[in-house]
């Protein structure tokens, strides 16, 4: 191996004192949220979480100022006083938590895979079959992880210092397969539905443990992360309010 009248008015008014003072954070009204790239809407994780936190500026009258960052040790940096909220799709794995930091309710589960080019289905069905081939994955992530500890002698890792460069190189053909995480506490078909980059070799990080993603929160940005859980509850993040973690 190759290394998201007056007492009417008075009742009004100080629901909304409560609200906007819910919780504190490093700079009063803005919310600073690490991410690894600006989200843009759309049906995955960093378009749910957009949404969520979309809510959450309306749930709580802050303001929400995004600071792209690397993904790796990005947990750290609520801890740090850098920003209030990590929001990089962080697994909760126990040497990523960390004094002064604390992580909210899961949003998602996750299971592992490889993502592939959907004309190599003949080639390739687990990470045995890629001896002699590359496979990419982002240094910090658990996809790194679950890679290096999966994959034979022989198995030609490559390691990207970021989500788009590692995607850069797949869809350029510089290597044949990806290693990523995918949404079971979602609709399975968002995951599956590309016939042109199919999920192979699907596993759990850990057999028979469900693997999940949640926020790192500050702990010094008092009543912060119960705000965060609070609104998890209620939208049910991160796509409908039927959804459960199991």
């Amino acid at each position: 191996m190759n290394i998201i009248r007056f007492s009417l008015l008075a009742i009004i008014c100080a629901f909304c004192v409560n609200t906007v003072n819910a919780f504190d954070t490093l700079e009063p009204g803005i919310l600073k949220v690490a991410v690894t790239d600006i989200p843009s809407e759309g049906e995955n994780a960093p378009g749910w979480t957009l949404a969520f936190l979309r809510e959450f500026e309306q749930a709580y009258d802050v303001k929400v100022q995004f600071v792209v960052v690397p993904f790796d040790n990005s947990w750290l940096l609520p801890a740090n006083h850098e920003v209030d909220v990590a929001a990089t799709g962080i697994s909760v794995v126990g040497e990523r938590e960390n004094i002064g930091t604390t992580f909210s309710t899961p949003y998602l589960q996750v299971k592992r895979g490889l993502r592939i080019h959907g004309d190599n289905t003949h080639l390739f069905q687990t990470i045995n079959d890629f001896i002699g081939f590359q496979v990419g994955t982002v240094e910090g992530m658990t996809a790194y992880t679950d890679l290096v500890n999966r994959a034979p002698q022989g198995v030609n890792i490559v390691v990207y210092d970021s989500w788009n460069s590692m995607y850069e190189a797949f869809h350029n053909r510089k290597i044949q397969a990806v290693a990523e995480g995918y949404y079971v506490s979602v609709n399975t078909d968002i995951n599956h539905s590309d016939e042109n980059y199919p999920m192979i070799d699907d596993h759990d990080l850990i057999p028979g443990q469900p693997e999940n993603l949640a926020f790192a929160v500050r702990n010094d940005s008092v009543g912060l992360l119960e705000a965060i859980n609070d609104l998890l509850y209620k939208t049910g993040f991160p796509i409908n309010s039927e959804w459960k973690l199991n």
